[in-house]
């Protein structure tokens, strides 16, 4: 028997969200320390690469919030502008 109601179950996935987004954050963040080792022991291409690639990771989720479901996000909006403009339409 399902006893949780719906505002339990929306309160658990945020629950959930968050620590997501914090394990995402921190992997940002040890990669990004990563990359600043690498660099430093002589690979400054290679490390700066990494550490670009850390601090996207690590900033991903900021100030995004989650599309409802059955919502047509503005990137889905303007991707399909942009394929009507190339087709002529």
């Amino acid at each position: 028997m399902n006893t949780t109601n719906g505002k339990n179950s929306v309160q658990n996935e945020d629950g959930i969200e968050a620590k997501i987004m914090a394990a995402v954050h921190s992997l940002g963040d040890l990669v990004e320390r990563g990359g600043e080792k690498i660099e430093s022991a002589g690979f400054k291409k290679i490390g700066e690469a990494i550490y670009e690639l850390g601090n996207k990771i690590e900033h991903m989720g900021e100030g995004r919030t989650a599309p409802k479901a059955g919502l047509k996000t503005d990137s889905a909006d303007q991707v399909q502008s942009s394929t009507n403009r190339s087709q002529g339409v």
